[in-house]
């Protein structure tokens, strides 16, 4: 996952973290959690947050499930 490509767009919508984790219904320890690698964003908080950040398909891809090869 692509933090640095993640916490970019959030800032660039103009959200501060807390402000985005409302608008996607998120608690902000959870969002910590996932951003943290300790767990995963479900199918369905993806979503939220492509929707959110109006996210494209491809975008939505660089973020979530692109690796990046060392």
């Amino acid at each position: 996952m692509d933090r640095n490509g993640l916490r970019g767009r959030i800032i660039a919508k103009g959200f501060s973290i807390d402000e985005f984790c409302k608008a996607i219904g998120m608690t902000r320890v959870t969002f910590d959690r996932r951003m943290s690698g300790k767990t995963e964003f479900t199918r369905d908080e993806i979503a939220r947050i492509m929707e959110v950040l109006e996210l494209t398909v491809e975008e939505m891809y660089s973020i979530f499930f692109i690796k990046k090869v060392a």
